[in-house]
């Protein structure tokens, strides 16, 4: 996506979490902490999510963007500055698909779309029927 395709669909839409890659460094953090507030004077809703790897002294510039608990994302964005041109992907292989796994089953769990089923089977051939 280039930078005025990113830039139209960012004012096009709502409700952001913005997502890092494992073990975020500065930049990363940086990059995603000025985009949520670009989006915030926008007018937009736009967060943060806790990555749980952030090193503890880059924090108390990134706590203020912290998604709360009950946040329902629409949109998830991966934020990073690899190159010149990249300013955010929508998806992407820099993705932590761990977090966004994680991200989405809570979202579709708080609004009802997701069940899960433990049930005990034996195993042995034609017992599933």
């Amino acid at each position: 996506m280039e930078l005025l395709e990113c830039a139209a669909y960012l004012r096009a839409h709502d409700n952001y979490l913005l997502v890092t890659h494992q073990r975020p460094d500065g930049d990363t953090l940086g990059s995603a902490s000025a985009l949520c507030h670009a989006l915030r004077r926008l007018g937009k809703t736009a967060y943060l999510y806790k990555n749980g790897e952030i090193t503890e002294s880059f924090v108390p510039f990134v706590s203020p963007y912290f998604a709360p608990e009950e946040f329902v994302p629409e949109i998830c964005v991966s934020v990073d500055v690899a190159e010149k041109k990249t300013v955010c992907l929508v998806s992407g292989g820099n993705v932590d698909v761990t977090t966004l796994s994680r991200v989405i089953t809570k979202g579709l769990s708080k609004s009802g779309r997701i069940m899960e089923i433990t049930t005990k089977v034996v195993d042995q051939p034609g017992h599933l029927l």
